[in-house]
């Protein structure tokens, strides 16, 4: 037998022969900096590789001895620095630690100040800051060199006290992104860095405080394509904002406050009222109604089914408000007979609507069933949901609607809906109806997913939307009566037995993948 021959070792390291672009952009792989240090072991090409890489990401992970973390974190963020080059360096995301204690100064204000110094001398353009201050209710202030990064393009700053503008600071001439959450800033300062960006053209602000009033004008900001301002503390901001070229928009708070009137560009649209808060006036609610009209994407409250759109002829035909939306995403709280009445009103003025989505308020029905099962512990008794759902009832569907009186025929406003979504389904009367006229308005729906919120099967589910009358004496004339009453409306009576058509889907206990997003919930509450 022959011995086989040894092929002689590769000598040739391909790998780092490969260009310097595709070796950063192999790093790119690399959760962060100190992963991408620790392939300097590999060979001689790869010793100051990592240096040069264009991103410098590095968090303070937690350890038993925090203290002792936050130095070892401080000595890996300036051997970066020290490391990198003003030639590839552009991005620079980091945690800064700023104790509020006198003798804590792992990271303190002069070594915070030294970064944005080292940041401002390398060019960086995309500066990402989250400050973690200890105790945790603290908060610290940033040192005011943050405003000597001129040539940022994009700024985010998470968890901190915005410093007071220096006088030399002539403003962020190249910045198009700004991020800001969970800050502490005054509307002076906030005003100041406004207009120092003229190139701004995503302004994100969440969780902020010390705001009182917000202007957005096409002087000061003619780029601005995306604003989103949600979940201020304290009290609320005065919005105004004109832009004509936005084309997202994502405002939570006090709609009142907001003044806003549109843009010809819009294509996404996010605008929820406060909690328990309604519209002041009609004339509030239908500037911004008219306002988002525009949107191919819309997700609202209270702002779609407070009031009646009022209906709109043009030489005899109605003209619909919604003429480009096509995704209709609508939070509601109960489903009381007033606003019942008004979203099927509504709904007429989207004649392209696709996709339509009701999301049910999950935290109040939690809160139900909470103080419910409260209730019965104490007596001893087991929970229904049917006690609850009867209980829901009585105290928010106390009007009667009837849906008789909105027959829309064959050339209906749901003709080209085709997707149906229901979350934390409860089924209610109210809700059922809402649905089941939805149902038989969409002709052409192709698929329709129910979340319930009890968990039921998909047989319980189909019963409350299709309920099987059947007698023994007058069975089939009873069946045949249901179906003229859905025929009395003009329309067509979906067949449970169409392949292209999804039927309501109940979470069932055995699905545990898809059951992922209620297992908290249990928990608590069992």
């Amino acid at each position: 037998m022959k011995d086989s021959k040894k092929s002689p070792p590769c000598q040739e390291d391909r790998l780092s022969a490969l260009p310097s672009e595709l070796l950063h952009q192999i790093l790119t792989f690399l959760p962060d900096t100190k992963s991408r240090a620790r392939t300097c072991v590999l060979s001689r090409r790869w010793i100051g590789l990592w240096a040069s890489h264009p991103s410098i990401d590095l968090r303070l992970r937690y350890r038993i001895d925090l203290l002792a973390a936050a130095r070892a974190h401080v000595a890996a963020v300036d051997a970066a620095l020290d490391a990198a080059s003003a030639a590839t360096l552009r991005r620079l995301d980091v945690d800064v630690w700023l104790p509020s204690g006198p003798d804590n100064h792992p990271a303190n204000a002069a070594t915070v100040d030294r970064w944005f110094r080292a940041a401002a001398d390398l060019g960086v353009r995309d500066l990402s800051i989250q400050t973690k201050s200890f105790p945790s209710s603290s908060i610290s202030e940033l040192p005011c060199s943050l405003f000597g990064c001129r040539e940022l393009t994009s700024l985010r700053i998470k968890n901190g006290v915005i410093p007071e503008v220096p006088s030399s600071f002539d403003g962020f001439h190249a910045l198009t992104t700004l991020f800001f959450e969970h800050v502490l800033l005054s509307t002076e300062i906030f005003a100041a860095v406004i207009a120092g960006s003229p190139l701004l053209e995503a302004l994100h602000i969440q969780g902020f405080s010390g705001v009182a009033r917000l202007d957005v004008s096409p002087e000061n900001l003619p780029n601005l394509s995306s604003f989103s301002m949600f979940e201020p503390y304290g009290e609320q901001v005065k919005a105004r904002i004109v832009a004509p070229n936005l084309t997202s928009i994502h405002f939570d708070g006090d709609l009142n406050l907001l003044s806003w009137n549109g843009s010809p560009c819009l294509v996404e649209a996010t605008l929820r009222n406060e909690p328990y808060l309604d519209f002041q006036s009609e004339s509030c609610w239908m500037e911004l109604v008219s306002a988002v009209s525009n949107a191919k994407t819309l997700t609202v409250n209270n702002l779609f089914y407070q009031f009646v759109i009022p209906n709109k002829y043009v030489n005899g035909s109605h003209e619909a408000m919604f003429k480009n939306l096509r995704k209709l995403t609508c939070e509601i709280d109960w489903v009381t007979g007033p606003l019942l009445c008004s979203f099927i009103s509504n709904i007429r003025e989207c004649p392209l609507l696709e996709n339509l989505c009701i999301s049910f308020n999950r935290v109040l029905r939690l809160k139900a069933k909470k103080i419910m099962k409260r209730s019965l512990f104490f007596c001893n008794k087991p929970f229904h949901p049917a006690e609850l759902v009867k209980a829901v009832e009585e105290k928010f569907e106390k009007d009667e609607f009837d849906l008789s009186e909105h027959r829309w025929g064959m050339g209906n406003a749901l003709d080209c809906l085709k997707i149906l979504e229901i979350e934390h389904f409860m089924g209610t009367k109210n809700e059922t109806l809402l649905i089941e006229f939805l149902l038989k308005n969409a002709v052409n729906l192709r698929k329709f997913l129910v979340d319930d919120f009890f968990m039921r099967t998909n047989e319980e589910i189909h019963r409350l939307f299709y309920p099987i009358k059947f007698d023994y004496d007058n069975g089939k004339e009873e069946l045949e009566q249901e179906e003229d009453e859905y025929d009395m409306l003009g329309v067509k009576l979906l067949d449970p037995n169409r392949k292209d058509v999804f039927w309501p889907i109940g979470f069932l206990a055995a699905d545990i993948s898809s059951h992922a997003l209620w297992t908290p919930a249990i928990l608590y509450l069992f």
